[in-house]
């Protein structure tokens, strides 16, 4: 359960910023597909700067090790289980699949 919470704090965080700024954008006339803001959702961060925060903290910082092993799991989720996840709904949703153009001069 503690490696699960903060797995599920991270999507939800990222849910509520892509839907959110995409909310935010609509009033400034700036309208992303849903499609993409599920693709922005799914890509995320993969944690660089989080694994670098917690390698910073004091050796004497009583839970250090805890975090450590919070965020290799949720950085560890981001490079392994997202792109899956990812490339399913491009797959599913066809996005990045270009129509075939005739080039030949015909119609």
């Amino acid at each position: 359960m503690t490696i699960i919470a903060p797995l599920a704090i991270v999507m939800i965080s990222r849910a509520i910023v892509v839907y959110g700024g995409s909310i935010i954008l609509r009033i400034a006339r700036v309208h992303i597909a849903l499609q993409w803001q599920n693709i922005l959702t799914l890509g995320g961060l993969r944690g660089g700067i989080a694994v670098a925060l917690v390698l910073s903290l004091p050796t004497d910082y009583e839970f250090k090790s805890l975090f450590i092993a919070l965020i290799i799991s949720v950085v560890a989720f981001n490079l392994v289980v997202n792109p899956i996840l990812l490339d399913r709904y491009m797959k599913k949703s066809k996005i990045g699949q270009e129509k075939k153009v005739n080039r030949r001069g015909g119609s």
